[in-house]
């Protein structure tokens, strides 16, 4: 029954609302799941709120800027023409297959580099990307370039 009220059993009104009071607020526990509500204490908002900005910025990288975007398409462009010419119109050709390796190579070595100094990617997974994509580029690069120091002679 309600606080300060007198009881009265024949006032259905009053009965219905003593009630209804008696029941409680059917939403008292849901005001923790309201936008911008400070259930948790005064600090859960700026908790949230740092919680946010950590995640965001551990997930956001830098952009490839357009310069090394261009300079990608061109290292890949070149080398898949030559991989085509490889195989089709000059089957069998010691330098332009030594060229092709030697352009893989630097392609590896270049998007190591755009990886780790422009885009700023750090963390256990790209760290071994990076690693794996310098020795890579390092072994196709050097024994493409003694494959051609030999090809003269």
């Amino acid at each position: 029954m309600a606080k300060n009220s007198i009881y009265r059993p024949g006032d259905l009104q009053a009965q219905q609302e003593a009630r209804r009071k008696a029941k409680g607020n059917p939403n008292k526990n849901i005001h923790h799941k309201k936008k911008n509500s400070n259930y948790g204490g005064f600090n859960a908002q700026a908790k949230k709120a740092a919680d946010r900005q950590n995640a965001d910025s551990r997930s956001k990288q830098l952009p490839i800027p357009r310069g090394a975007k261009i300079a990608l398409l061109v290292l890949m462009g070149a080398l898949a023409v030559l991989l085509v010419l490889n195989y089709t119109a000059l089957k069998g050709n010691a330098v332009s297959a030594n060229v092709a390796s030697l352009l893989i190579g630097a392609l590896c070595c270049y998007m190591a580099y755009v990886n780790y100094f422009l885009r700023k990617l750090r963390g256990g997974f790209h760290a071994v990307l990076t690693v794996i994509l310098v020795i890579l580029g390092a072994v196709y690069v050097l024994m493409s370039l003694a494959a051609l120091g030999t090809l003269p002679g």
